[in-house]
């Protein structure tokens, strides 16, 4: 069954953000990481980012009808 890899959902949250959040800054690591359920083909995914200036702190969650997927922090200099 193919399902959405790890690394492409944290290379998502990074990208997106940077995009519509306006991060400037360069990214230097993942805080924390857990993933809950996989996310597969068909699945309507909504995607929250949450960015701390002071703290160079990206908060995102990956979630959809089906439960929550993903949560994460990474960390930006």
């Amino acid at each position: 069954m193919p399902i959405l890899p790890g690394v492409v959902q944290i290379h998502w949250a990074i990208e997106l953000a940077c995009e519509h959040l306006k991060i400037e800054g360069e990214f230097i690591g993942v805080d924390i990481l857990k993933f809950k359920q996989i996310i597969s083909p068909g699945y309507l995914v909504e995607i929250k980012a949450i960015y701390d200036p002071l703290k160079g702190t990206l908060n995102f969650t990956y979630t959809s009808e089906q439960g929550n997927h993903s949560v994460g922090r990474v960390r930006f200099a």
